[in-house]
């Protein structure tokens, strides 16, 4: 049978190695968290910017998509563009 200097010996290693787990999931967890914020501001961030290239396109065309497609139906009515 193992003697109690052994047996102690390997409770005190269990637990060390419990604590040590234990620490690193908070760890994890944390890390985890702060990936998780810093994707989803990076996607607030891209929306923004998709937002702010379209407008400037917008402006460039004089007038965007919704000018565009309306000078095309004018043309297609026969109107002045």
């Amino acid at each position: 049978m193992n003697s109690p200097a052994v047996t102690n010996s390997a409770v005190d290693e269990i637990n060390r190695l419990h604590a040590e787990a234990t620490h690193l999931a908070a760890a994890s967890r944390r890390s985890r968290d702060t990936a998780l914020i810093a994707a989803r501001r990076a996607g607030a961030l891209l929306i923004e910017e998709k937002k702010r290239v379209a407008e400037e396109a917008a402006i460039d065309c004089g007038g965007g998509r919704k000018g565009l497609a309306g000078e095309g139906i004018a043309l297609m009515e026969g109107g002045a563009g």
